[in-house]
């Protein structure tokens, strides 16, 4: 499980912090005008920060784990992993407030492992929605 310790690695986690703190909300998409990156010419580099209209998924490398930690997820309840499953979103689930098809990603686990899900990894998968807001 090589994937596992790269996640589990304190620098990307500390890359995902960071990339939180700078995004802004995440909601941002709900309101018109163009998104203001911070930082835009430091996450691109010179030679892209003219590109303003680059997707998210190409800043930098936290906002890369962003559709990759769904199917991450998918492989390890599907592999009866539920510890490291339930695990890993407790560490990403502030970046997975940027996955634009975050209820789809909850709707389609619940969707086709609810019968076979402990109850804690239910409620960890449903804050990912952030329902409280």
């Amino acid at each position: 499980m090589s994937c596992i310790s790269l996640l589990d690695r304190q620098e990307l986690q500390q890359r995902v912090k960071l990339f939180c703190i700078t995004r802004g909300h995440p909601e941002h998409w709900l309101y018109t005008g163009m998104f203001k990156r911070v930082e835009l010419q430091k996450a691109l580099g010179n030679h892209l920060s003219w590109k303003d209209r680059n997707p998210v998924f190409f800043d930098d490398i936290a906002a890369r784990l962003l559709p990759v930690i769904p199917l991450i997820i998918y492989r390890l309840i599907e592999n009866d992993a539920m510890d490291t499953a339930e695990r890993l979103l407790a560490l990403y689930s502030p970046l997975l407030a940027y996955y634009p098809l975050r209820f789809t990603f909850v709707r389609d686990i619940l969707a086709y492992f609810y019968g076979h899900l402990p109850g804690k990894l239910i409620v960890r998968i449903l804050n990912v929605l952030d329902i409280s807001k």
